[in-house]
This record gives C-alpha cells, structure tokens and sequence, in this order.
C-alpha cells in the first residue's frame, strides 16, 4: 500500500462498522512491522486499476495481529479478501511468523464464517468486549 491508496482506502473504510480515521490509517502505513496490501480491480470506477480492498497487520515474530481487511461493498464475494489474506499469509511466513491472531464481533456472522473457512479457529471469548 502506497499513501497515494490512502483516499481509496478510506472511502472503503466508509462502508465498514468500524471505519479507521484518515490520523489512525497514516500511522500503520508508518508502523516499522507493519503490513498493509491494496487489491485492485479494473472497471469499478474507470479503466484504470482502483483499488477494491485493503488488509493490515501489525507482527513480532513469531506472532502477528490481523488489524482489518475490507472490500468495496461492490466487489464483495469475489475472492478479494481471500487473496488479501494469502499474499499477507506469506509475506508473514517469510518473516518467521507462526501465528496470526485476530479479532471480530461474534454478531458479524460473515466475518466469523471467513476466518472460518479460511483456516482459523476460536481461541477465546472477551465478554462486553464491543
């Protein structure tokens, strides 16, 4: 992710329930073990490629934090955040990462079938966490 993404990026922040401030997502893009990727997509918008969603993630090795993945509302169910998750998958493999973590509100039934279905297992509960 570039800071010229930021703008796309924000505007797909706009359509989730925890949108990130424009301060909070310039500051990951400074973090020093800190991921953050874009997908980007022809024809949304223009011809030229516009980006379509955006993952984060904060590591120590040989654990890393998952911070967010979003997609536009119109390219969800493409495969989008699946390919997001495996490019950050090995690019953390690659820095002797072991684990990735995660949060997300048992309520967001799409979320929690995602990670599901991607591999990830419920490790814990934090009551009146959200």
């Amino acid at each position: 992710m570039l800071d010229t993404d930021a703008d796309a990026v924000l505007g797909i922040e706009q359509q989730t329930l925890s949108p990130w401030s424009q301060s909070a997502l310039f500051s990951e893009l400074e973090y020093d073990r800190g991921i953050c990727l874009v997908a980007e997509r022809n024809g949304l918008h223009s011809a030229k490629p516009q980006v379509v969603g955006w993952c984060s993630c904060r590591y120590l090795s040989p654990e890393a934090e998952l911070l967010k993945i979003a997609v536009h509302k119109k390219c969800r169910n493409l495969g989008i955040a699946t390919s997001l998750l495996s490019d950050l998958e090995q690019m953390l493999k690659a820095k002797n990462v072991e684990k990735l973590f995660l949060e997300v509100r048992s309520q967001n039934h799409s979320a929690v079938n995602f990670y599901y279905k991607n591999g990830f297992l419920q490790v814990g509960v934090r009551l009146e966490y959200y």
